[in-house]
């Protein structure tokens, strides 16, 4: 489990965040409210915006969230993961799990009204350890967008064949990801709109296991039965 938020995303209807707010994504609005008593964010979506769902996440992921003082706090790393920030040794972050069903080339982007950075980890991420796993990252990014269609008076974009960001965003099928937002400096945070695209499909949550690894498991478990009715 990694600590933090989850924020939004679309695919699932699941969204966590603390303030109401309407994100416009790929052309489509879609509305948040506030669930008192409890951090999920229950979604308010229009016959329109829920008809065309299935399109916007068939290939791209989009989520959104809050980043606030409610969040867990790190030391990020610089842009390239290279070492550990002296300016952010404690900013608020959330983290979305994800993975994509095509090896190569994908986009990470992040429209914020603050100074926000991304970065994504390969397998696992730690906060304790965040140098651990690095695959890629981004601070400040001013050139326009593919995927979010926001107006953002700063933002962050990872993508390798653009030249946008460090790392590598050349990212393998069914590999687990974990796509972290942050802050440049301690104490900073706000709204945001993310986006994941690319050569293939981009999935929230974790790959499932391959038919022969879910065959081990089913003959494991049985095993485990068999033994315990032994042992009763």
């Amino acid at each position: 489990m990694v600590p933090g938020k989850t924020a939004s995303y679309f695919p699932s209807l699941v969204i966590s965040a603390e303030k109401a707010h309407a994100v416009s994504l790929a052309g489509k609005t879609f509305s948040r409210r506030l669930d008192k008593g409890n951090t999920m964010i229950k979604p308010i979506i229009s016959i329109m915006g829920l008809a065309s769902l299935a399109s916007i996440s068939s290939a791209q992921l989009l989520w959104s969230g809050t980043i606030d003082a409610a969040d867990p706090t790190y030391n990020r790393t610089l842009q390239d993961g290279s070492t550990l920030s002296g300016v952010g040794t404690s900013v608020w972050y959330e983290v979305q799990p994800f993975f994509v069903d095509t090896t190569g080339d994908y986009n990470f982007e992040s429209g914020q009204d603050w100074d926000g950075m991304i970065f994504v980890y390969e397998t696992s991420f730690t906060a304790a350890t965040p140098l651990t796993n690095y695959k890629a990252g981004d601070d400040d990014h001013s050139a326009g967008y593919a995927i979010l269609s926001g107006t953002y008076s700063n933002g962050s974009r990872a993508h390798t064949a653009s030249g946008f960001g460090s790392g590598s965003m050349n990212l393998t099928a069914n590999t687990q990801y974990y796509a972290v937002t942050t802050s440049f400096d301690n104490a900073v945070g706000g709204d945001y709109d993310n986006a994941i695209g690319g050569v293939g499909r981009v999935s929230a949550g974790s790959p499932v296991p391959e038919p022969a690894t879910m065959a081990a498991l089913g003959l494991g478990a049985a095993a485990l039965l068999k033994r315990r009715r032994k042992v009763s």
